[in-house]
């Protein structure tokens, strides 16, 4: 089931261009469909990037037993009170071309500016990462992170996740900072729970695979969205772990 957004997705005729839902009438929407289509009785696997992960985690913290599995990708759910988010993609000033076809072609679009600057709550976009059913487990959570996205600082947000105690799908170089934003110090404000669902160890499969052994994903050089074009080598691991074969990748350089 795809959820339709007129109000993002440049429906410009569409009777809901100018009408987003909030979080309490989506859900109310939500739970109706869950009802008519069964997934009260059989769960619901949750796939979300971008604006989308807020909608996800508003179902999330709806309906936690009936959420089986979740793949957030270039999710803005998390530290929304950092200024990041806001000022990325409604303030700053974009220097390369795909910021400015994210701020011109995107941003500045008349319905999602309508959503963005007049109905966007931030607090309730904010997703903890402990409300996720299942967060620490990589067979249950992955999180995609792009190191050059140009709207989240993607380096802060995996700091912010391995402090709540997901893990690494694969090793990374020690130098993971955003190319246009600094990955400073400051701790991250997080809620301190139990850890004892760790992540498991790692798994080889052969010589020329290898399975990740935690729920984050990140790719140093892609942009935000970049993952999701079909040459890209981490799509094909989202599409095997979505088809429940795990985070499976060729080896070679990352």
């Amino acid at each position: 089931m795809i959820l339709v957004q007129p109000h993002i997705s440049m429906e410009i005729f569409s009777p809901a261009y100018f009408l987003p839902p909030n979080e309490t009438q989506l859900t109310g929407d939500i739970k109706e469909v869950f009802e008519d289509l069964g997934f009260h009785e059989t769960g619901v696997e949750l796939l979300a990037h971008s604006n989308g992960t807020v909608v996800s985690g508003w179902i999330i913290k709806a309906f936690p037993k009936l959420v089986k599995r979740s793949c957030l990708l270039d999710p803005i759910c998390f530290a929304l009170w950092e200024g990041h988010v806001c000022y990325n993609f409604l303030y700053s000033k974009p220097k390369t071309g795909l910021e400015k076809l994210l701020r011109f072609g995107m941003a500045e679009e008349l319905g999602i500016a309508f959503y963005t600057r007049r109905h966007f709550n931030w607090p309730d976009a904010v997703l903890w990462p402990h409300q996720v059913p299942g967060f620490r487990d990589p067979k249950r959570f992955i999180v995609l992170l792009s190191g050059k996205d140009a709207i989240i600082n993607a380096s802060r947000i995996r700091r912010y996740l391995l402090e709540g105690g997901m893990a690494d799908a694969f090793p990374l170089p020690s130098d993971t900072s955003n190319s246009s934003q600094g990955c400073d110090d400051e701790p991250l404000i997080q809620v301190e729970i139990d850890r004892q669902d760790s992540a498991p160890g790692s798994q080889n499969i052969g010589t020329s695979e290898r399975i990740g052994n935690g729920g984050i994903i990140f790719d140093p050089e892609a942009a935000h969205g970049q993952a999701l074009l079909p040459d890209h080598p981490y799509l094909k691991a989202i599409l095997g772990w979505l088809e429940g074969n795990g985070i499976r990748m060729d080896n070679g350089p990352q």
